[in-house]
């Protein structure tokens, strides 16, 4: 997730593994970013997952790099 190297559509494009970089959910892009703070297909296991960390849980940085965020972050992972 730090380096983009995930299997979200926006680096699958840019390997030639995926058709478009675009998300499901009609986004442009399916990034890292997308994918845990904006996508509306994932809102709710956003919520149950995230919602621990308060305003916090919108920062990616925070997500990726804080340890106290991690158990989290792994939840949501697991739960999408």
């Amino acid at each position: 997730l730090c380096t983009g190297h995930v299997g979200l559509n926006k680096h699958l494009f840019c390997i030639k593994k995926a058709d478009s970089p675009s998300c499901q959910c009609g986004a442009l892009e399916e990034s890292v970013e997308h994918y845990l703070v904006v996508c509306p297909l994932y809102n709710r296991a956003r919520h149950l997952s995230l919602n621990h960390l308060g305003r916090k849980a919108t920062q990616v940085s925070y997500l990726l790099m804080h340890q106290e965020a991690l158990p989290h972050l792994m939840k949501y992972v697991t739960a999408t």
